[in-house]
């Protein structure tokens, strides 16, 4: 298991995100990212935030010490605001970490939004599946820490609230749809019933089998078989 031991921020992530170029060595970040994240004390600290955040967002998957020659997160970074960019940064961060996504069906059990969570019960579950290991038990806090640095948990008088669920309008749906297909689950189908509830769940949005119809035929195939929903991913979205 692969840990998530360092929270991360939008603006830390849109930051390097701007200042990168494709292809780049990474290495060649490591001294400008400092200066992004020059409010964490210790360099340590700092070294283990950047390791996470290049291996999700940067990292190529086959030259592990360069950026990848293209990455449509870091285009749309460039046209789009933090504000904009956050939800989207919030699927992906989830949708390339199993850790994450661990916590994230654990979250889902066992809360609903406005419910207090309880950080060691969490924990405790994650635990019982994962084993005892401190990559477990440092991943559930760098992860709550994290949620609420997008504004879906709020931390208030000791106690740790599920907030709210951030909203996203078509165009971000479409690019979630799109990293889903193409970067997460690299599959050219998706059940419109039964999509990962652990991803999705963090969101509010309109009616997906809407968005289904609208661009049937032209960003995929909307099928109907067996009592479930299809959509048959054909054509690329670009935006």
């Amino acid at each position: 298991m692969i840990g998530f031991d360092r929270e991360l921020r939008p603006e830390w992530i849109y930051k390097t995100l701007l200042l990168s170029k494709f292809g780049q060595k990474l290495g060649e970040l490591n001294k400008p990212f400092e200066d992004i994240a020059n409010d964490i004390g210790g360099k340590e600290a700092i070294r283990k935030i950047r390791t996470v955040l290049f291996r999700i967002f940067l990292r190529d998957d086959k030259r592990i010490n360069y950026a990848k020659e293209k990455n449509i997160i870091k285009e749309l970074s460039q046209n789009n605001s933090i504000e904009y960019m956050a939800p989207i940064y919030l699927f992906y961060l989830i949708g390339k970490s199993e850790v994450l996504i661990d916590i994230s069906k654990h979250i889902f059990r066992l809360y609903n939004f406005g419910d207090e969570i309880s950080a060691n019960f969490l924990r405790q579950k994650m635990i019982n599946v994962s084993g005892d290991r401190d990559v477990v038990r440092r991943s559930v806090s760098r992860f709550l820490d994290t949620l609420e640095n997008f504004n879906v948990i709020n931390k208030s008088n000791g106690k740790t609230y599920l907030n709210k669920k951030l909203h996203i309008d078509e165009k971000q749906l479409l690019i979630i749809l799109k990293l889903l297909f193409e970067d997460i689950m690299k599959t050219p189908q998706i059940s419109l019933n039964h999509l990962p509830e652990m991803l999705f769940n963090f969101f509010e949005y309109d009616d997906i089998k809407n968005i289904a119809h609208k661009y049937n035929g032209i960003y995929w195939d909307y099928q109907i078989k067996l009592g479930d929903e299809f959509i048959n991913y054909n054509k690329k979205i670009e935006f």
